[in-house]
């Protein structure tokens, strides 16, 4: 993608994944009217994931927010996929570092956002389709290393969401289960869709919460 940032002959630059698609016919209109303000340097929206073979079966819907300062802080980035920005933005404060194999585009939004504090705004619309199976986001493994990889620390306290373990074969669970072990974190905590072979393999382990409704951390 940084050669096609060199090769973009526009004013105006947004990434789309070659399997994903824009909304409707209506988003790059609404990127174009956002960046008639000459003091906007970048522009975001709404992204829904969808399954993999079906645009129209919504898995996932991803609201953004505007931002404010302590957003990243707290883990919040704009959906990348939505993410537009003057061509001089690039020029000036690079594009994507590649040192960073799962995790550059975060590292680019926190970057431009956190570091060189470019103007951007949030545009309250979905902009992206994105469809399931993106190697980032295809396990709980690589969600972690991408973690790590981009805060630049190797300890992990807590684990907790839904590790999407109900359907998997009991070898595959029993080997992220001696991966979970290995982060050796305070809290493990496998919610909804993480299964009962995963938690039932997990429960002798100190670190281990069975998640129900109502269950509270306290971090």
């Amino acid at each position: 993608m940084n050669k096609g940032f060199s090769l973009a002959s526009g004013d105006i630059i947004g990434t789309l994944n070659s399997d994903d698609v824009y909304a409707d016919n209506k988003v790059l209109e609404n990127v174009a009217n956002a960046f008639t303000d000459k003091s906007v340097d970048a522009c975001y929206g709404d992204l829904v994931y969808v399954e993999k073979y079906n645009l129209y079966k919504n898995v996932r819907y991803w609201k953004s927010c505007e931002y404010k300062d302590g957003l990243l802080q707290k883990g919040w980035l704009p959906p990348h996929p939505t993410f537009f920005a003057r061509k001089s933005v690039y020029e000036n404060f690079g594009g994507f570092d590649l040192d960073y194999d799962l995790a550059a585009d975060s590292e680019l939004m926190v970057r431009l956002i956190g570091k060189y504090k470019i103007n951007l705004i949030y545009i309250p619309k979905l902009f992206v389709k994105m469809r399931l199976g993106g190697v980032t986001n295809k396990s709980i493994k690589n969600i972690i290393k991408h973690g790590q990889k981009i805060i630049d620390e190797d300890k992990i306290y807590a684990v907790i969401g839904g590790f999407h373990e109900e359907w998997n074969p009991f070898e595959v669970v029993k080997e992220k289960v001696k991966f979970f072990e290995s982060l050796k974190p305070e809290i493990i905590c496998g919610m909804h869709c993480t299964g009962f072979t995963f938690n039932k393999l997990m429960s002798d382990h100190p670190a281990h919460t069975l998640g129900i409704v109502g269950t509270e951390f306290h971090l």
